[in-house]
């Protein structure tokens, strides 16, 4: 989201995801029109380890990772949808099973993948998933699971409007608020 602080933005790319990505095997930067990139993994569980250990942010800027598909076009493709792990507050440890907390999470998006460390009950603070959220839509501050209210925080994500609840600018230059016309001075 938004470009990187580089002249060279493949060179930057390379060198970022080099430091961040931790994978057992090697992995190959495709530059394509439109600040896209395709990554092509050796391995399927570093491809996984990516897709599901982001956000990834570099130079303060968020870089979505997404499945490649055979309909993408860099040229018309619009980013519409983030994978991203999201917290479930003070979610009580019963609950704390696989099916139950992606039921949850399905509330908030597709489920990508849940934390193994909520499943093995090792915290209790809150429960987390990994879901893909659609950029357009409001994200949900609450979910609720039998008339109890739980917040949610969408972890590593800092353009959040709260005034509309959606994804890319806050609060402050949010469209749906009505700004007052301007006071006719004499």
């Amino acid at each position: 989201m938004g470009k990187p602080n580089s002249i060279n933005t493949f060179d930057f790319m390379l060198k970022g995801l080099r430091r961040k990505w931790q994978v057992k095997g090697g992995w190959q930067l495709i530059d394509l029109p439109n600040d896209f990139f395709i990554v092509k993994f050796n391995l399927e569980e570093d491809m996984n380890y990516v897709l599901c250990s982001g956000p990834w942010i570099l130079a303060g800027r968020t870089f979505i990772v997404r499945k490649w598909r055979p309909d993408f076009d860099p040229v018309n493709e619009v980013i519409g949808k983030m994978a991203l792990w999201v917290r479930i507050c003070g979610f009580p440890v019963k609950y704390f099973k696989d099916y139950t907390v992606a039921n949850i999470g399905k509330v908030l998006g597709d489920v990508v993948k849940v934390d193994q460390v909520t499943i093995g009950q090792a915290r209790g603070k809150f429960a987390r998933v990994c879901v893909e959220i659609d950029l357009s839509k409001p994200l949900r501050r609450f979910v609720e699971v039998e008339s109890v209210a739980y917040s949610v925080i969408y972890e590593g994500i800092s353009l959040i409007c709260f005034e509309c609840g959606c994804y890319g600018h806050a609060k402050d230059k949010c469209p749906t608020i009505a700004t007052d016309p301007p006071v006719p001075t004499c």
